[in-house]
């Protein structure tokens, strides 16, 4: 399993915890709003493991939320960028090379409903989704 996140000590415990439960994990320290980074996370876990069969996009922040009159532009961008731009760039780079490669399966957990359609017959809601190749 490739495990994904931007702070190192987060990382390493999940790692920890994979491989203490018998599993085998790679980490890689990747800030899910910038596209440069998460470009990396395909080409990343097939060098690691040789393919992809599923992607757990299990993306969500809250830093500094609040309630509309009172979350400043800031917060609202970085939660907005991660939450939602972070999940549509995880999915666009990783959904290809899942396919490619075999796998079928993309997991999405959403924190916020989204009713915008990022790809084809894909949706984001409250609830999990799922995406399937072919």
């Amino acid at each position: 399993m490739l495990v994904v996140d931007r702070d190192l000590v987060s990382l390493q415990e999940t790692e920890d915890r994979i491989t203490r439960a018998g599993g085998s994990a790679k980490s890689l320290i990747v800030d899910i709003a910038v596209e440069e980074q998460v470009a990396k996370i395909a080409p990343a876990c097939i060098e690691a493991f040789g393919f992809i069969d599923i992607l757990h996009n299990n993306v969500g922040i809250g830093t500094g939320d609040g309630g509309v009159t009172s979350l400043d532009r800031e917060a609202w961008e970085r939660i907005f960028d991660v939450n939602v731009t972070g999940m549509h760039l995880t999915c666009k780079h990783v959904i290809p090379a899942l396919c490619a490669n075999g796998g079928d399966t993309c997991q999405i957990n959403a924190r916020y409903t989204i009713r915008k359609q990022l790809l084809t017959n894909f949706f984001l809601t409250r609830q999990n989704s799922s995406v399937r190749c072919g």
